[in-house]
């Protein structure tokens, strides 16, 4: 039997959209968008929540509009492998497929319209053509009707019914084909086509698909499936039940944005010891309480979590070394609270605890490599250590579905700590008062966009399964000792810094700089946020926010 993670799906992004010319004029149908995402996006993660990531792109009208925002977007930062081919503008879709037959390896593939939305369980559709013996297997599902029905009671109006489902079967696309398949194809056709030949000799077969159903034709159907992923999003097979704990945080106020955009369901716990009220996203559940509460088992019952993101946590270094006992409580015992109610709840299959660089301490071997000791000795950077010992020993006793990351030094807008270099820069040049360095200026960083972290944390809860007892790397080229960041941020922005260099932390580490290479290998992750660009995203948010002390 074949991979799962082998078998490619080729979508059909060749067609004009004639009859939806307010949105393809500019842009294929394909990149029409439901929410803010392309429809071909949707698509995408209809097959890739079965584990079907592998994607083939017939390409025709406008094909530049969609390989340049796949470059931009980075394949959407989704786990897809995606492979885009221009099949010609005039290629009628069956030939389409025919010239991508060089690209298919394995024994079946799929095809699918670059058009259509549903609630399909891909597994079932594939397990079905396996038993059927067919060539090939089509979807039959119910369109619903383009017009509401009427309902009346001796002539009066009753009620309306919106877009009714009809009992007739249409293809709605999702087709399992064996390679045989292109024997049957030739140039000039249709997809229809060759499954009629197929039909005539017996070897195509309909998988009846009773859910929803339904195909972006005109603008009308624009508008309506908008209307659906706000209300009542029925194909979004890939929600989840997410908490973040810290989600009102920096880092994590981004991350929910992200969840939340991509449709799931998403609870915030954050006591706002250092998060803001104002970072947290209106469409996510808000819980204040301290990570420590036993009553954070009862949030657990009632919103039933399948993906824990655990980033709660005292943040600032000075603020452990003035108070390591309530560091310590925070990020050990606050943590250790968190995994022993995923422990006692088998619903949670996925558990990502983050850490930090500050976990490898002292350690001279740079850049640090995932294996490298763990060695904190500062309050904060022991309290990470233990945090991802914590962690480790919560896999490797009981068997939970965890994986650690441990960031370098992040930065981007809502940062409120302006103890940290880079808000410190910016307050300095906002407010025009002298930066005070309290280390020698000496001390070595990298500095990693909040928007690449995020993106790990997605790319690792998306894998859990090759993931889970491992612990990954999130860093960039960004590599700087601390006066050489004042004149990267200079340059950037074209402003002076006044600073003056104190010369009196304590226990710092003086180097830090992280390996990524296991990120790259295993989740296709490397930063892709210019520093620059983040810099100046980063001081415009915090020119809007001139009150930040």
């Amino acid at each position: 039997m074949e991979d799962v993670n082998k078998i490619k799906t080729i979508i059909l992004c060749g067609g004009m959209g004639t009859r939806m010319r307010e949105e393809t004029e500019f842009k294929p149908k394909p990149m029409v968008t439901i929410g803010e995402m392309p429809v071909m996006w949707h698509i995408m993660k209809i097959y890739a929540h079965y584990g079907y990531n592998n994607f083939l792109l017939a390409l025709g009208y406008k094909s530049d509009h969609i390989t340049n925002y796949l470059e931009e977007q980075n394949n959407f930062k989704d786990d897809f492998n995606i492979l885009s081919i221009d099949t010609g503008v005039e290629t009628p879709h069956g030939e389409r497929v025919l010239m991508l037959k060089d690209r298919i390896q394995e024994d079946i593939f799929m095809v699918t319209y670059g058009d259509g939305v549903a609630d399909i369980d891909i597994n079932k559709l594939v397990a079905f053509h396996r038993d059927s013996g067919k060539i090939a297997t089509i979807t039959g599902v119910h369109p619903i009707s383009r017009w509401g029905l009427v309902k009346e009671e001796n002539n009066l109006v009753t009620d309306f019914s919106e877009k009714p489902s009809l009992n007739d079967y249409v293809n709605g696309g999702f087709m399992v084909l064996n390679k045989e398949f292109f024997n049957y194809l030739k140039p000039g056709d249709m997809i229809e086509d060759g499954l009629s030949r197929l039909a005539k000799e017996g070897q195509l077969t309909m998988y009846k698909h009773e859910g929803f159903w339904y195909g972006m034709d005109t603008y009308r159907d624009f508008l309506f499936l908008n209307k659906i992923w706000k209300d009542d999003p029925k194909w979004k097979i890939w929600k989840k039940n997410v908490l973040v704990t810290g989600g009102a945080g920096f880092i994590g106020s981004h991350l929910v944005d992200r969840l939340i955009n991509e449709g799931h369901n998403v609870s915030v716990i954050d006591d706002l010891s250092s998060g803001k009220k104002e970072n947290l996203n209106p469409k996510a559940k808000f819980y204040q309480m301290d990570v420590q509460d036993p009553a954070v088992a009862d949030v657990f019952d009632k919103e039933r979590f399948d993906t824990v993101f655990h980033l709660a946590a005292q943040p600032i270094v000075d603020i452990a070394y003035e108070k390591p006992l309530e560091t310590i409580k925070t990020n050990i015992i606050g943590t250790a609270n968190i995994l022993e109610i995923c422990r006692k709840r088998p619903c949670v299959k996925a558990i990502i605890v983050t850490s930090s660089d500050k976990a490898y301490g002292k350690n001279t071997n740079l850049p640090y490599k995932e294996d490298a000791s763990l060695c904190g000795d500062h309050p904060y950077d022991f309290s990470k250590s233990a945090t991802d010992l914590l962690a480790q020993t919560y896999y490797k006793t009981y068997h939970l579905p965890i994986v650690i990351t441990r960031f370098s030094n992040t930065f981007g807008p809502r940062d409120p700590n302006l103890s940290r270099i880079i808000p410190g820069i910016f307050e300095a040049i906002i407010e025009n008062k002298e930066l005070q360095i309290r280390s020698n200026g000496e001390l070595i960083r990298e500095y990693t966009s909040v928007r690449d972290v995020v993106d790990g944390c997605i790319k690792l809860s998306d894998n859990i399964e090759k993931v889970k007892g491992e612990a990954f790397n999130f860093g960039s080229n960004n590599i700087y000792n601390v006066t050489d960041l004042i004149k990267k941020v200079e340059e950037v922005l074209d402003i002076k810094v006044n600073y003056k260099i104190l010369n009196i932390a304590n226990n710092e580490i003086p180097e830090q700089h992280l390996d990524y290479t296991k990120a790259t290998h295993l989740l296709n992750w490397k930063p892709e946020t210019k520093f620059e660009d983040e810099i100046k995203e980063s001081f415009s948010w915090y020119q809007s926010k001139r009150n930040l002390s």
